[in-house]
């Protein structure tokens, strides 16, 4: 009798543990944190903070953004890598993650190894040629002449060696046969008020970031660095039909987890961005942004960071960049 009541007892307790839900199924439990490495107000912010917002209500938990600028976002990433892979830091940047690897001497991480990419958020029609009003040049081709009057006379920002605001540059510089004097900066939202009061004469970023500048007439776009217009900017010829096919560039935003993380985990945010993606409040985000909406998966993300990062392997050398 007694042995059946404690075999009654057993059945009842695994009965209540097979009815209990998995523990990742309660994920998330608490804050998320979004490390962004740049700096407030850049490129990233204008499409991150809105997405942090519509995650919070589609995870039922917080997600705060958490800039941290600093070294071409090596800061912000480094601190990501360190973090616990539990699902509760992650990371949201750009092309400059791959690139890093080959401007940064030491780099204290390794791109492909050291996180578990979540998703491409969404891809560039390309970065965006921006000058003041005031400058003299109204198209590519008058700044192309001016520029060879007075070679390294020119100055251009950008938000750090490697990232696409540079990269961007140097490949237009190398297309037109022209040098420029590079001015960095910490993020592209520190530089475009410089660009709009003449501190510097040019540069590039975004469409996220230039749209804005461009429809309040604060900077004049010359050109943009894909492969067709952006519809955003419709009236702005791309580097490819103006026939500088070698400054084609397109830019990316991603999300990453720490290596390690559970698989559950990372799918689970997956869908919620894919889901915040569809949303109307989303949709009018992007398409303000002059962006293209991915929301790819995690395998398919890292098999393009792969290909990136190869990418990145032959380009960088080929136009100057190397590990400083």
């Amino acid at each position: 009798m007694a042995r059946a009541s404690l075999r009654f007892v057993w059945m009842l307790l695994a009965a209540a543990i097979a009815a209990c839900p998995a523990r990742a199924e309660t994920y998330p439990e608490r804050t998320i944190r979004m490390i962004v490495p740049f700096s407030a107000g850049g490129p990233i912010d204008l499409l991150g903070r809105p997405l942090a917002d519509k995650l919070s209500t589609l995870l039922g938990q917080p997600v705060v953004v958490d800039n941290r600028p600093g070294a071409n976002g090596i800061i912000g990433t480094v601190a990501v890598a360190k973090s616990e892979p539990d699902g509760y830091t992650m990371l949201m940047t750009t092309g400059s993650f791959t690139a890093n690897a080959f401007t940064a001497a030491n780099l204290p991480y390794d791109p492909l190894k050291d996180f578990a990419p979540i998703t491409q958020i969404a891809r560039s029609y390309g970065i965006t040629f921006l000058v003041s009003p005031s400058f003299p040049a109204k198209s590519v081709a008058e700044l192309v002449e001016l520029a060879k009057k007075e070679p390294g006379k020119l100055s251009y920002a950008h938000a750090g060696i490697g990232n696409a605001t540079h990269i961007a540059a140097e490949l237009f510089q190398k297309a037109a046969g022209i040098k420029l004097l590079a001015v960095p900066y910490k993020g592209a939202g520190s530089f475009l008020s410089d660009i709009v009061s003449g501190q510097v004469n040019m540069g590039f970023t975004s469409t996220v970031a230039a749209v804005p500048y461009v429809r309040s007439g604060q900077l004049r776009a010359l050109a943009t660095t894909g492969t067709k217009r952006a519809p955003s900017l419709p009236e702005v010829p791309s580097f490819d039909e103006l026939g500088y096919k070698k400054a084609v560039l397109v830019g990316y935003f991603g999300l990453w987890f720490p290596a390690g993380t559970a698989p559950e985990r990372i799918e689970r945010v997956h869908r919620a961005v894919a889901e915040a993606l569809r949303t109307p409040e989303m949709q009018a985000v992007i398409d303000k942004s002059g962006i293209e909406a991915v929301g790819s998966g995690p395998e398919e993300f890292a098999r393009f960071l792969a290909e990136d990062y190869a990418m990145n392997a032959e380009l960088l050398p080929s136009i100057g960049v190397t590990p400083k």
